[in-house]
Parts: C-alpha cells; structure tokens; sequence
C-alpha cells in the first residue's frame, strides 16, 4: 500500500469568519516548506452550497481568492491540482 499526500485549504473553510488571515498565510506557508513531500496541491475549489456562502458576495470572493492561491502554487510546483 503506498499513502501520498496533498496540502490544500478545504474550500469549506475559506469563507469562515472565524478563519483569520494570519491563518491563511500561516497554512500556504507550511504548504510551500513541506510541498516536496505532496504528491498534488487540494482539495480545493469554490463551495455554494452553504447558503452564507451563496448569498454573500464578500464570502464567495474570499474562496475564489484562497483557490487562486492554491492555483498558483500547484502551477508553481508543477503539481496537480485536486478540485
């Protein structure tokens, strides 16, 4: 059995109020350290289905910005993405 590993912000968090910016940054730091161990960047893509999400712009703009950056970084590595 081989287990391989893949950073990523979950698309549930990033819209969360009580998800800070400190911590955001402090995640796709240590992504970007530990990357070399990772085989994909993800889980990650843009979740409506909660309706705060849904119906608030401010929050579906902060997942569109968080999955950018998870984008970014799998470009970066070369690295699929998990979506």
């Amino acid at each position: 059995m081989m287990l391989c590993i893949a950073y990523g912000v979950d698309r549930k968090f990033a819209p969360m109020d009580h998800i800070v910016e400190e911590e955001i940054s402090s995640t796709i730091s240590f992504i970007r350290e530990n990357i070399s161990d990772a085989v994909a960047v993800g889980e990650t893509g843009l979740d409506y289905w909660y309706k705060e999400v849904r119906k608030n712009e401010e929050k579906k703009q902060r997942q569109k910005e968080i999955f950018q950056l998870q984008l970014e970084l799998a470009k970066e590595f070369d690295l699929p993405i998990i979506i």
